[in-house]
């Protein structure tokens, strides 16, 4: 189990007080944290994609269609 909170992780080495020093703030975790949640749901798209085979799935058109006969 890690010790400390997510900010304490994230900046580790460094200690909270000296990223106050250096004149950072959690506004710039934030903002990193945002960049690196939209590279991964980017990613996670590409793998869906990449691997999913659409030609099987169905619109929602081609789904109302199958039900009415």
């Amino acid at each position: 189990m890690t010790v400390g909170t997510l900010r304490d992780q994230i900046i580790y080495p460094h200690l909270a007080e000296e990223c106050r020093r250096r004149g950072s703030v959690d506004t710039d975790l934030e903002d990193i944290l945002n960049q690196v949640w939209t590279v991964l749901l980017f990613i996670s798209f590409v793998v869906v994609l990449t691997y999913c085979d659409c030609s099987q799935t169905l619109h929602g058109s081609s789904l109302a269609n199958s039900y009415v006969k």
